[in-house]
């Protein structure tokens, strides 16, 4: 008497023997790659998200405070033009002066 893993075996290699196997697999294929593909986009989606965010956050930190407004009055007169409209996500810095 064989054990059942080898009569399981047998099984599975005479499934995959028939002609109607390989339809299947190209069916379970086409399904397995069209998960991995989900999953990576949403893995990219993700982390191009938290690096915008992340760039976002050092750019308005790095632009609302400066140290030189604490020594100069000329850049005082300049930090109230440095607004960020979130809601139209529009950047105004007018930092060139």
């Amino acid at each position: 008497m064989r054990n059942k893993t080898t009569i399981i075996w047998i099984a599975i290699l005479a499934v995959l023997a028939s002609p109607v196997a390989f339809p299947i697999l190209l069916f379970f294929l086409a399904m397995l790659m069209t998960l991995l593909m989900i999953i990576f986009a949403v893995m990219v989606t993700a982390l191009a998200l938290t690096l915008v965010l992340l760039i976002s956050g050092v750019h308005t930190f790095f632009t609302s405070f400066s140290l030189l407004s604490c020594f100069t009055s000329f850049n005082t007169v300049w930090t109230r033009f440095r607004t960020i409209d979130v809601l139209g996500s529009t950047f105004t810095i007018f930092d060139f002066i």
